[in-house]
């Protein structure tokens, strides 16, 4: 589907899963270089930036998100600037772009400043700064998860509480491998946007580069506190697993002269105390107990109990 936007001399045209025909009538109909327009209908591995006579060429990827959608993949958008136009390309359906849509249709960005009709750079900006805006939200409610999973973490059930680390673990993982080259490539569209739309693209860009940044500061900081809760985790298992390892061994040593006791009297032998003697079992059963009793008291002289 390519759905047509217009706003103040720009076009933005948005293209959602897009047949093969649908791309090359937008390749002519803009004047898209033939690369670039090949490139429209496969997926790329790693982003880039191509800069064209009067275009650039772009391929970014961001994490996927949303109720809908499965954790651990990401997006991949294509955006083609022109000097009035905007196309983007994707193949999945991706709520950032849906919101921008809503912003572009009701002018609300006619108050993010005068420039915006000047070219299709500065609209490129502000859809840029809004994916990193979405991105930044989905990474404040991480935080926030695993903060509650911090305050949980001395009484939650080790088994619930892995789980939950390893879901947070993913989510930063896929917004890390996503966004690993943005850097590069955003430098790389700064030189080269400047080359086809002058240098006041570079103050343009700048607003979309300081939401990367943010974006870059709070994968950084999720990634050190899911480490720091990793650490802890282990840490209180090792412990329980080393609390039970060190009952079991109580119990054992306080079994095995208990065991020994019985064995003793179990042998067919003469002279064995307590073989004729009224009520010898509950004789037995004492001594049995004095030893158990003993054991326990020089444990807990030991502070092993």
């Amino acid at each position: 589907m390519v759905e047509k936007r217009q706003y103040n001399g720009l076009t933005w045209i948005d293209a959602s899963c897009p047949t093969p025909e649908e791309v090359r009538a937008l390749v002519a109909e803009y004047h898209i270089a033939p690369s670039a327009g090949e490139e429209l209908f496969t997926p790329t591995a790693k982003p880039r930036v191509d800069l064209y006579a009067d275009h650039l060429y772009l391929i970014l990827h961001f994490p996927a998100a949303g109720p809908n959608v499965r954790t651990g993949g990401s997006h991949e958008i294509d955006f083609v600037i022109g000097k009035n136009f905007l196309l983007t390309v994707r193949y999945e359906s991706i709520e950032p772009l849906r919101v921008f849509a809503k912003a572009f249709e009701v002018g609300a960005l006619r108050d993010r400043g005068e420039k915006n009709g000047a070219h299709a750079g500065h609209l490129f900006s502000h859809l840029l700064k809004s994916l990193y805006g979405s991105l930044l939200h989905d990474l404040e409610h991480l935080e926030s998860t695993l903060i509650a999973i911090e305050k949980s973490v001395f009484d939650e059930n080790a088994r619930d509480l892995v789980g939950k680390l390893s879901f947070a673990g993913r989510e930063l993982l896929a917004s890390k491998q996503a966004t690993r080259l943005h850097h590069e490539v955003l430098t790389s569209l700064e030189s080269s946007g400047a080359q086809l739309f002058g240098e006041d693209f570079k103050d343009s860009l700048s607003g979309a580069m300081g939401a990367y940044y943010r974006v870059r500061e709070a994968l950084e900081s999720n990634k050190e506190l899911l480490h720091e809760l990793r650490l802890t985790h282990d840490a209180l298992v090792s412990a329980k697993q080393n609390e039970v390892i060190r009952t079991l061994t109580v119990i054992s040593f306080a079994i095995l002269p208990l065991s020994l006791i019985a064995e003793l009297f179990a042998m067919e032998v003469q002279g064995k105390p307590f073989t004729d003697v009224a009520n010898g079992f509950y004789g037995v059963i004492i001594l049995m107990l004095l030893a158990l009793a003993s054991i326990v008291v020089y444990f807990r002289y030991k502070k092993w109990l």
